[in-house]
This record gives structure tokens, C-alpha cells and sequence, in this order.
């Protein structure tokens, strides 16, 4: 699946505007989180999935080449898929 420059340039402008409601953590203060990878804590990113799917209940991801679908199922789950 391509994306035309304009949903592209839409889809960059909605990550970069999300952006700052991005929240950097430590392991181990989100619940059920592993708190550390063998013996060194890593810092890693959480996006709510509201944010990310602004209020929508499938957006579109592009990693590299390839396009994936985000959605999110009746029940509440969230399903990516290629």
C-alpha cells in the first residue's frame, strides 16, 4: 500500500504534533513493564494510543518501505498488522 505525499505530509505532521505529548519513562514505573534488560535500566518512549491514533480507530504506520495498519478491535485491543 503507498501513501500519496499529501497523506504523507498529514501523517508527518500528525507524529510531529503528538510529539510533544510523548512521556520518556524509566522501566519499572510503568506497571507490568520489565524493569531492566539483563543488569542496565534502559529509558524507553510511551505514546498513549490516543494520541497516536488521534481519536481515530485506524491510522496507518509506515517503518522503512513498508506501510502497516494500526487499529483498534471492539473490544478495546489494539492490533497492528502489515
Amino acid at each position: 500500500m503507498r501513501l500519496s505525499q499529501q497523506q504523507q505530509a498529514s501523517f508527518h505532521s500528525f507524529l510531529c504534533h503528538k510529539a510533544s505529548s510523548v512521556t520518556q519513562v524509566s522501566p519499572g514505573s510503568e506497571p507490568d513493564h520489565p524493569s531492566q534488560q539483563g543488569d542496565t535500566p534502559i529509558s524507553l518512549r510511551i505514546i498513549r494510543s490516543e494520541d497516536l491514533l488521534g481519536g481515530k480507530t485506524e491510522i496507518l504506520i509506515r517503518h522503512g518501505s513498508e506501510v502497516y495498519r494500526l487499529r483498534v478491535t471492539r473490544a478495546g485491543k489494539l492490533i497492528l498488522t502489515k
